[in-house]
């Protein structure tokens, strides 16, 4: 347990965000003040205002705003948005936690970051994490869960309005982890971040589940029939574009699908995957 007077300020970009926003609740809860960077004013920020959390607009390209931003925290959750241009943005990140001399960082990354993946937005994750690895002076803890549960929760509106649930995934199987729970680890690690420095923690959901599996899920849950689905990707795509999904975004999530598929695939006929594909 931290003491009282010993709690540092910590910063959390992505406030607004999946986990960020999560992140910025516990530490509140457990009497850490919290910095929550946003992007802009509005319903959400207005929330992390009424928990508690001291919220700053800044541009995480701008490294003048980011390190005002930062400027008396200790500790920083990093959450890398998703942006063609994400490394620039860690590139800023990092110059102001050298500036300021951050104690430490907890980055948010994904289990399927390496060097080689075909995927632009998972090699610049994994580019992210060695940014954050080399500054030194500054602890840094890898946070690296792999599908969100999150991901299949955005799709209970069409399960309770028209009873139909998509699926992108087949039968495939993974151990999703929820927002909060990754926040939960998160936070540990915030906490006492010198005991975990260097390390790696990948946070999972306690059993594993195919997307037809969470389906059965939210029927029982909704108590109303629920019909799942494999989606076309073509649909898919046009639906995620009408509602504003960048290219980017739909292009990175394509290609991702299409390596865990492959990865199943391999494991299950047991045969080695091809250089560079873990």
């Amino acid at each position: 347990m931290v003491h009282v007077s010993h709690r540092p300020k910590i910063l959390v970009t992505g406030a607004t965000g999946k986990t960020g926003r999560a992140v910025v609740a516990q530490l509140l809860e457990k009497g850490f003040p919290v910095r929550a960077i946003v992007r802009s004013r509005d319903t959400r920020s207005q929330r992390l205002d009424r928990l508690g959390a001291e919220t700053v607009v800044a541009d995480m390209f701008d490294v003048d705003r980011m390190t005002a931003a930062m400027q008396g925290t200790v500790r920083a959750y990093y959450c890398p948005p998703m942006h063609p241009l994400m490394i620039q943005s860690a590139a800023v990140f990092v110059t102001a936690a050298k500036a300021v001399k951050l104690e430490a960082i907890v980055g948010l990354s994904q289990w399927t970051a390496s060097a080689n993946h075909p995927s632009l937005h998972t090699r610049q994750v994994w580019l992210v994490e060695q940014m954050l690895a080399a500054i030194p002076d500054i602890a840094y803890v890898n946070l690296n869960p792999g599908y969100f549960v999150d991901n299949y929760l955005r799709l209970i509106d069409f399960a309770s309005l028209l009873g139909l649930f998509p699926i992108l995934t087949g039968h495939s199987r993974n151990a999703p982890p929820s927002n909060e729970d990754i926040a939960r680890v998160a936070v540990a690690l915030l906490m006492a971040p010198d005991r975990y420095a260097g390390k790696r923690f990948r946070p999972t959901g306690s059993k594993l589940m195919s997307a037809y599996d969470m389906a059965g899920v939210i029927r029982k849950v909704l108590g109303s029939p629920v019909f799942a689905f494999d989606l076309p990707w073509w649909m898919f795509e046009r639906a995620a574009r009408l509602q504003g999904v960048s290219a980017f975004e739909v292009g990175s999530l394509l290609v991702k699908l299409l390596r865990i598929g492959y990865a199943l695939l391999c494991n299950l006929i047991s045969f080695p995957l091809p250089p560079g594909i873990t």
